[in-house]
């Protein structure tokens, strides 16, 4: 029998059912590794450890043998020989220091948390690894049955260094209670929500919503379950920073230590240029302000001594927060020059850092701060700075690295600058943005993406007879019913709507669904004709038109106002496209869009058309 059995059931009298359960996990059970990769660069982020070998006990799957053990009373023996052989094949991954891949571990929530929690810290000590090196799973998919024991012993085990991640997000008891008290680092969506992601507009409203909330609140989020391509892109654009699942790599049992310097990578994943956080995902106008706003303060490693943080202050007087980073420079939070002053002024805190046993360091001082991809906009960080109103700032990375601390003034200073350009080119009727923010969005559809776009080209048939016979001012009502039929069939956040001029509107739209995306235009169209028909004098409402002049001079029957769309589509992938190409190619469907009885035109945008 190993000597990895606790010396408690190896004594005479142990339950001859738990050891022969432990004796058999001994023979059979391992850990494999299943890589976790980063959307944005592609690089290896960490490794999450499986289970396997529970098919040689007669299980059908890992959670069945967690339960057998819980059934048997011996939970916490058998977790303790999963986590050992885990550890053991992590640490020649990982490496030496603090720089390397993480290692994800998923904790049973049916064990006493605090006990489970202390022993797990102590075997990463004993293995002889950086406790920032092992970040601790929750799942969703048990019930706690300690919620205030779990918050307690978490934030002990995020003190001394440790990662926290909600596990299997959206699958069962909700952990929102750990994101509202700042206990978690990462968030892992339950693959339910991933599995056919690519093809489901419901389940890419779901992510995208839960990467937008995580982002604010200064988490990553990692996609659960990746199987294909088709999963994988729409993880990308959803904004998912991490993914793992058998299209990025199947888990498998490190065989040894890799060669110095060798670098595990992906080659067959694609590029990550053009995916979420890059251009093709709708880059807003305020990127580049935003980013320009920036303070480019040297960051802090989370590792740095406590003496020489206070040294960085001392040296740089004019500086309040110095902003703290992982290895990997990933951001952990703002060291706050007040928040050490609290402990050089106070005796119990002055003692609490001459003890060695204790080791302060800069991420136990670093307070939570949202963090926002500097591509994502002022809006975003705007949102970001006012769901965590008592931060002294926002910080900005790319591809989940940092880049600087946006203060809020700077911030501010960046809206007001925006709000300004808007003024300039907005619609003074409709109030929707004119031609130069319309051009500067069919730039940024022009791009290749991972997912449809669609140019909507909206004009009011026969306008210029409804203008002529009733006026100007019942003319500019109907430009405005337009835009108000827009609004409500548009109402996503990402859509653009823009007023061309006159009674032509434009909107760029994103991620809809072909068929979708027709059954809207269809109703939206229909609506408007429905309530422009009350515009018309009662007379010719009955008569189903006026009698007027062509813009030729020649008289005519006009039929009542109604509204037509030519809408090209560019279909997912593909490559750049020229953006004036694009808008001649949408005007020109504006004809067949009015001969059609429905007022619909539509056409699919090959690669081959329009300067692709």
């Amino acid at each position: 029998m190993s000597a990895e059995l606790p010396v408690e059931l190896t004594r005479p009298g142990a339950h001859r059912a738990q050891l022969a359960f432990l004796a058999d996990a001994d023979g059979a059970v391992s850990c494999a590794l299943q890589p976790i990769v980063e959307t944005n660069t592609g690089r290896l982020h960490g490794f999450e450890a499986l289970l396997r070998g529970h098919d040689r006990m007669g299980a059908a799957n890992p959670v069945e043998l967690f339960d057998r053990a819980a059934g048997l009373g011996i939970l916490a023996e058998f977790e303790a020989l999963v986590q050992r052989r885990a550890l053991a094949a992590f640490v020649p991954l990982r490496g030496s220091g603090m720089t390397g891949p993480l290692l994800f571990l998923n904790i049973d929530p049916r064990m006493p948390p605090a006990s489970a929690l202390q022993s797990l810290s102590e075997r990463v000590v004993a293995a002889g690894l950086p406790a920032a090196s092992v970040c601790v799973e929750i799942s969703e998919r048990l019930e706690d049955l300690a919620e205030s024991e779990l918050a307690a012993a978490l934030r002990r085990l995020q003190d001394q260094g440790h990662r926290v991640a909600i596990d299997d997000f959206g699958s069962g008891a909700s952990r929102l209670g750990m994101l509202a008290e700042g206990q978690a680092d990462y968030v892992k969506i339950d693959q339910r929500f991933i599995s056919g992601l690519g093809e489901d507009p419901r389940r890419q409203l779901i992510v995208s919503g839960i990467a937008a909330m995580a982002r604010r609140l200064g988490l990553r989020v990692v996609a659960e379950g990746v199987e294909n391509r088709a999963e994988y892109l729409a993880c990308c654009a959803a904004g998912c920073d991490l993914v793992q699942g058998y299209f990025i790599a199947r888990p498998a049992l490190p065989s040894g230590a890799l060669p110095g310097g060798v670098e595990i990578s992906f080659p067959h994943l694609p590029q990550p240029g053009g995916q979420s956080s890059g251009p093709a995902a709708g880059r807003p106008q305020d990127a580049a302000q935003l980013l320009a706003a920036a303070e480019r303060l040297e960051p802090v490693r989370e590792d740095v001594d406590a003496e020489t943080l206070f040294a960085l202050f001392r040296n740089n007087p004019e500086l309040d927060v110095y902003p703290v980073v992982t290895a990997g420079m990933i951001p952990c939070g703002l060291v706050h020059e007040r928040t050490l002053r609290e402990y050089v002024y106070s005796p119990f805190g002055r003692s609490l850092l001459q003890n060695p046993a204790l080791r302060f360091s800069a991420g136990r001082f670093a307070r939570p701060c949202p963090v926002v991809e500097a591509d994502a906009g002022a809006d975003r960080a705007l949102e970001a700075f006012a769901a965590a109103p008592q931060a002294a700032g926002v910080i900005l990375t790319r591809g989940n690295r940092y880049l600087g601390v946006l203060s809020a003034q700077a911030l501010l200073s960046v809206l007001h600058e925006r709000r300004l350009r808007q003024a300039r080119d907005q619609s003074p009727l409709t109030g929707l943005p004119g031609n130069h923010s319309i051009a500067a969005r069919v730039e940024t559809l022009a791009l290749a993406a991972p997912h449809r776009r669609h140019l909507c080209y909206f004009d009011l048939d026969n306008f210029k007879a409804f203008n002529d016979r009733y006026g100007f001012r019942r003319g500019d009502r109907a430009i405005e019913l337009l835009a108000e039929h827009l609004r409500r069939g548009f109402p996503e956040s990402d859509t653009f709507l823009g007023h061309v001029g006159g009674d032509d509107f434009f909107a760029g739209l994103e991620r809809l669904e072909g068929t979708a995306l027709r059954n809207r235009l269809t109703a939206l169209l229909q609506g408007f004709a429905t309530e422009a028909a009350g515009l018309h004098d009662t007379a010719d409402r009955i008569a189903g038109g006026i009698h007027g002049h062509d813009r030729s001079g020649a008289a005519r029957f006009f039929p009542l106002l109604r509204c037509s769309v030519a809408t090209l589509e560019l279909p997912a992938g593909g490559t750049d496209a020229d953006p004036e190409a694009l808008t001649s190619a949408v005007a020109a469907l504006k004809a067949a869009a009015k001969a059609s009885p429905d007022g619909l035109a539509w056409r699919c945008q090959s690669d081959g058309d329009a300067g692709a």
